[in-house]
């Protein structure tokens, strides 16, 4: 029988591929290839440390993993991000999972400025704000993901930068950096924006017996829940972190709710003089 050894990327996502150095990885991924690799009709040859996503550059050329394989560098990458773009230019696998994107924010203490509220978002950024810019700006901001723990945590957790990120990714490492460092400041709340389904790409070209024998291999790794222990893993120091927050021992005080009476004052008073105007004028009539 012929084995088809595919050229595979590899690019560390924690708990999906986690690298542990230039010739060995582990994690989610690396246990699916072991089970594919058990059939005895299929091996892999495994690229370490491959360029991660792909995007179509100023050239029009896509770049990354999604660039290998349509220039034939590689066969089989993953897990990505699966989109109508990328689903025309490669062929896309069962998904392997469904990614919710998070704020990575940090545990700020309130600040006992009454009008605070008022300078959260300025007028002119109020006013002037388009969501084509905010998704512009979003676009120029991107970074690649940290090997290790980031050095902007140190950032987020003094509550000068918040970032966006896929949820199991952000959970490793804060837990990793609470691991470490002992430093739990640092959570991350779930949004709706971006959350997509990831899966393992293939070039286009490949036989579709073994696409199929892909995806059932993946539907049998998913209801067997054989990703359990990685995922549990990966999480398991944020879960801690975020378990061991202090009791507040000091109660709000009137100054902390001096902002929202003020509020809740003016929008009162402009009710009553609009009301005393209406009354005067029907009055008139």
């Amino acid at each position: 029988m012929k084995v088809l050894n595919l050229r595979t990327a590899l690019s560390p996502w924690n708990p999906w591929i986690v690298l542990k150095n230039k010739t060995e990885a582990q994690g989610v991924i690396l246990d699916l290839y072991d089970k594919l690799k058990g059939s005895g009709t299929v091996d892999f040859t495994y690229q370490y440390d491959a360029p991660y996503g792909g995007f179509i550059g100023p050239d029009g050329k896509w770049n990354g993993m999604i660039g290998d394989m349509i220039n034939n560098v590689t066969d089989l990458a993953g897990p990505i991000f699966i989109n109508e773009a990328r689903a025309k230019a490669v062929d896309f696998a069962f998904p392997v999972d469904f990614s919710q994107l998070v704020i990575i924010t940090g545990l700020v203490p309130a600040h006992k400025d009454p009008f605070l509220i008022f300078g959260v978002f300025p007028l002119a950024k109020l006013v002037n704000t388009r969501l084509e810019s905010v998704f512009e700006r979003i676009k120029k901001n991107l970074i690649k993901m940290d090997k290790g723990i980031p050095p902007w945590l140190d950032a987020v957790e003094a509550g000068k930068a918040a970032y966006i990120a896929d949820t199991l990714y952000a959970k490793s490492i804060i837990g990793e950096r609470f691991r470490v460092t002992g430093k739990c400041n640092i959570r991350v709340s779930t949004f709706d924006l971006c959350s997509g389904y990831i899966g393992l790409a293939c070039r286009k070209g490949l036989k579709k017996k073994f696409l199929r024998s892909l995806d059932n291999g993946i539907l049998r790794f998913n209801e067997g829940k054989l990703a359990k222990r990685h995922m549990l893993e990966s999480v398991l120091f944020y879960e801690i972190c975020s378990q061991n927050v202090p009791n507040v021992i000091k109660p709000l005080d009137l100054t902390d709710l001096v902002g929202a009476f003020t509020v809740f004052g003016t929008g009162i008073c402009l009710s009553l003089i609009y009301f005393v105007i209406e009354l005067v004028m029907n009055f008139r009539k």
